[in-house]
């Protein structure tokens, strides 16, 4: 651990005492509840039980039966019977669990710890104790100050700062449960700052540690939860998209939501709630936000609806709004998509081909401020044309770093049913390819050899060198699959296609190191 890391973490660990009674209790006798059991022995035909909760000895008024359960007389704990000569070499019962508690040092702050609990029942027993083994610790602090430090995968002695507040469930929901205890969070939140963040709503099947670091960091939760437009909160927690709607870093209402007092009074009126689902909703909202200046604004339904058809190609179109209001960019899309439906099949076709467009655009030095040139009349006719201008130059370094790359890429190659995916090999092959199938995928190449994007060709095995189908693999995902004139594929081709996702693409995205070593502590 560096230096500052190492006062970091002593000023953390400041905030924490020694395990708990409180603790001890919830694991004892609510989370490891099932953990107590009765071995039983038999000497000269009498038979014995041996409770591992109260630890005592006891003769059964009736023979007990081997994973039967049984009521300890002495200290009333319903037990699991076990035959102490039976094998138990695989006994032992593990969990993940969360507490909550007020910093020692600062009645303000609040703390949680991770444990990863062992009860070990392959040995005598007879000496069988609970075993805790520290997994990660937070410290939140409203003002943003919240921090957290982890364990090491193999030394639970070494501790490492993390940068941001993350759930160490997932690590342990391959098989070991996990418990949050809703008792401590509310003991620990009285008297301080987070017993107004509405941390209630929040807290199904979580330990809520990522939920109480973002409050620190943003309280305006407590305004959204309050004025009943939870969806941001839950968007923000899960990873999902917000669509910029709201100002984190606000102070007021207003201010968090991007409106004046009279727009908010509007809105509001018109959707008294955005719950956590309603995606839709909360893009309405942002559309609303977006034609605040408009000179003829769209009435709220007409957003709604506008949110509902565009909310897969929001993030795509918001480029267009630079040029023109959100009414008239989504009428165009639905123009475009209308007019050539065989090469437009969605929305997200007539996004992409118009950014490429623009770019193109861009390159030829083409007057940006005239509307007929930002939104052609024919988007796909006027493609072509920039398309067919650009004069698209590979560098000798750039070739190379596409000739490095087949090798990297080829781990991807994939062939079936009389089919082939494999690397682009060359520059030239791409142009090449563009030219071909009078696609775009020339223009890509450059961001090939840099590595922002992956190209490769499907090819007829009988017919390896003659352009079919090209295909865009980028952040673990096909975004594009075009033959001849953005011909998208169908039939046989595009299960051959949604084949090699699966067992080529998902497969290798998806291969990521997201288990620890269960090593228990003394």
């Amino acid at each position: 651990m560096k230096k500052e890391e190492a006062a970091a973490f002593k000023a953390h660990k400041a905030h924490f005492g020694p395990i708990s009674k409180g603790l001890k209790d919830y694991v004892e006798n609510h989370v490891l509840l099932y953990s107590r059991y009765l071995f039983t022995k038999s000497v000269m035909r009498v038979q014995y039980a041996y409770c591992t909760h109260c630890r005592k000895q006891h003769r059964p008024e009736e023979p007990l039966k081997h994973n039967s359960k049984a009521t300890c007389p002495e200290c009333k704990s319903t037990c699991v019977v076990k035959k102490s000569h039976v094998g138990r070499k695989f006994m032992k019962d593990s969990v993940y669990v969360v507490y909550y508690e007020k910093s020692i040092i600062d009645p303000s702050v609040i703390t949680a710890k991770g444990f990863f609990v062992r009860r070990d029942y392959t040995g005598d027993y007879k000496e069988v104790t609970t075993l805790y083994r520290p997994s990660c610790s937070y410290v939140f602090e409203m003002g943003g100050k919240s921090t957290m430090f982890c364990t090491g995968y193999w030394d639970e002695h070494e501790w490492y700062p993390r940068k941001n507040i993350v759930s160490e469930y997932s690590f342990y929901k391959n098989g070991t449960p996990c418990y949050t205890s809703i008792d401590s969070i509310k003991e620990a939140v009285a008297d301080t700052p987070f017993q107004y963040s509405t941390w209630e709503h929040y807290s199904d099947g979580n330990d809520m540690t990522k939920f109480f670091g973002l409050y620190s960091k943003y309280p305006c939760i407590e305004f959204l939860t309050k004025m009943g437009y939870q969806y941001f909160v839950h968007a923000k927690l899960e990873g999902r998209r917000t669509y910029d709607a709201i100002k984190w870093s606000g102070k007021t209402v207003d201010a968090v939501l991007r409106l004046s007092k009279k727009d908010f009074k509007q809105f509001k009126e018109w959707k008294p709630r955005i719950t956590e689902s309603d995606e839709t909703g909360a893009l309405t909202l942002r559309l609303y936000q977006l034609t605040l200046k408009d000179r003829n604004r769209p009435p709220l339904d007409e957003l709604k609806a506008i949110a509902s058809a565009v909310m897969g190609i929001f993030l795509g179109m918001k480029p267009m709004f630079k040029y023109q209001n959100v009414r008239a960019c989504a009428a165009y899309i639905e123009r475009q998509k209308r007019k050539n439906s065989r090469v437009f099949g969605s929305r997200a076709n007539v996004v992409s081909m118009w950014k490429d467009y623009m770019q193109q655009c861009e390159a030829l030095g083409l007057d940006l401020t005239r509307n007929e040139v930002v939104f052609p009349h024919n988007l796909y006719t006027a493609h072509e044309s920039t398309t067919s201008q650009v004069k698209i130059k590979i560098s000798e370094i750039e070739a190379q770093r596409i000739a490095k790359r087949v090798a990297e890429l080829e781990q991807y190659r994939f062939e079936m049913d009389g089919y082939i995916i494999r690397p682009a090999l060359s520059g030239d092959e791409i142009i090449k390819e563009g030219k071909a199938l009078r696609h775009c995928v020339g223009g890509y190449a450059e961001r090939h050899a840099k590595g922002e994007t992956n190209i490769f060709m499907l090819r007829k095995v009988a017919d390896p060198d003659q352009p079919y189908f090209t295909l865009e693999l980028k952040d673990g995902k096909i975004k594009q699959a075009y033959g001849y004139q953005h011909q998208q594929p169908t039939g046989d081709l595009k299960a051959l296609i949604e084949t090699f996702k699966k067992l080529k693409v998902e497969k290798r995205s998806g291969q990521k190191i997201n288990k620890r070593k269960e090593a228990v502590a003394v």
